[in-house]
């Protein structure tokens, strides 16, 4: 597994988070989440939860640097390897967050499970990965759409809601190293240039193909 120590130690990510999670976050404060008990998945430093301007959650995570950081923030952690048994009370949480942790595991399911475990039934599990190629190191793996939804499912999760970030929205230069190499930055030009309001019906339709994010509300059964 990568190593974690200093993965938090690369400054604020609030201009990041507004980029990718702001519908989310506005979703989430219209509902009452008043004395509801808060777990982050994965939480590293707890700069997602404090973007969310959630005040009180327990953050789980296997890096001790992230979690100095958590603690200052004033959340409650524990350092856990998401590869084993997470020793947290079952049926503890009313509201989980797994955001960007499933693409780092080689056993994902290993965390969905526990997660199914630690969520009280009818509580939300709110799961997010980027559509990206693994690249091996910190980025393990791939989870492709109804992959994701399907391993939610398998452990006991409904979705609710589904919000998708489009791909394609930077301007690409021509490459001319190769043909193929050409003809791809053409297509990834001309995909760049299709009105936003297309392109996030694509999304919806073909995630797997059109968006670069898949972030997920699921309701525990």
């Amino acid at each position: 597994m990568y190593d974690y120590k200093d993965y938090w130690d690369n400054g604020k990510r609030d201009g990041y988070y507004e980029n990718i999670y702001s519908r989310v976050l506005e979703y989430f404060h219209k509902r009452d989440n008043i004395d509801k008990e808060i777990v982050d998945f994965g939480g590293g430093s707890g700069e997602f939860l404090s973007y969310f301007k959630i005040r009180k959650a327990l953050v789980l995570d296997v890096s001790t640097s992230g979690l100095v950081k958590a603690e200052k923030r004033g959340y409650s952690i524990k350092k856990i390897n998401f590869e084993e048994k997470i020793d947290v009370a079952s049926n503890l949480a009313d509201i989980g967050f797994c955001c960007e942790v499933l693409e780092h595991l080689r056993y994902p399911n290993l965390l969905l499970f526990e997660a199914s475990r630690i969520i009280k039934t009818g509580g939300s599990f709110f799961v997010s990965v980027p559509n990206m190629k693994p690249d091996g190191v910190q980025h393990v793996r791939r989870y492709y759409y109804n992959e994701l939804v399907q391993d939610l499912d398998k452990f006991g999760f409904t979705i609710k809601k589904r919000w998708f970030m489009q791909a394609f929205r930077s301007k690409n230069t021509l490459n001319f190293k190769s043909p193929f190499l050409f003809f791809k930055s053409i297509l990834l030009f001309f995909l760049s240039m299709i009105p936003s309001e297309i392109m996030a019906k694509m999304s919806n339709i073909c995630p797997n193909r059109f968006a670069s994010f898949y972030i997920l509300e699921a309701i525990r059964r």
